[in-house]
C-alpha cells in the first residue's frame, strides 16, 4: 500500500530515517518507519516550467523514477547539462521548517 514519507539520507548516501504520513480516514499521523533493504519509494520532483507569455514560472509535482533501498547507499551521478533554458535555484530549510527558494534563469549553449 502506498505511504506518503520523508526520507532523510547521511552524508554517505545511506537512508537513515523515514517519517510516513499513512491516511487513515481522511487524516495523517506521522510515524517513523525503519528503512530496510528492498524498501521502494518514489521521489516527488519539482517541474519548473517557463511560461509562454511572460509572467511567473509554472511549478508542479511529479512522481520520479521508483529507487529501491539496497545494500549500497544512494549515491549521486553528474552528467553535464544539454544545451537549452534552465532555472536553478537554492532551497534552504530553517529551524522551524520553513523553506526560502531563491531561483535564477540558467541558459546553457
Amino acid at each position: 500500500m502506498p505511504v506518503r514519507a520523508v526520507v532523510t539520507f547521511d552524508d554517505a548516501g545511506a537512508a537513515k530515517r523515514v517519517l510516513a504520513y499513512p491516511e487513515r480516514r481522511w487524516r495523517s499521523t506521522p510515524r517513523e518507519l525503519a528503512p530496510r533493504q528492498g524498501d521502494r519509494f518514489t521521489p516527488f520532483a519539482q517541474v519548473l516550467s517557463q511560461p509562454t507569455q511572460g509572467g511567473d514560472w509554472n511549478v508542479t509535482a511529479a512522481l520520479s523514477t521508483p529507487l529501491t533501498l539496497r545494500d549500497r547507499p544512494l549515491r549521486a551521478v553528474t552528467e553535464p547539462l544539454m544545451p537549452g533554458d534552465y532555472l536553478a535555484g537554492v532551497v534552504v530549510q530553517d529551524p522551524d521548517g520553513g523553506l526560502a527558494r531563491e531561483y535564477v534563469p540558467l541558459a546553457i549553449r
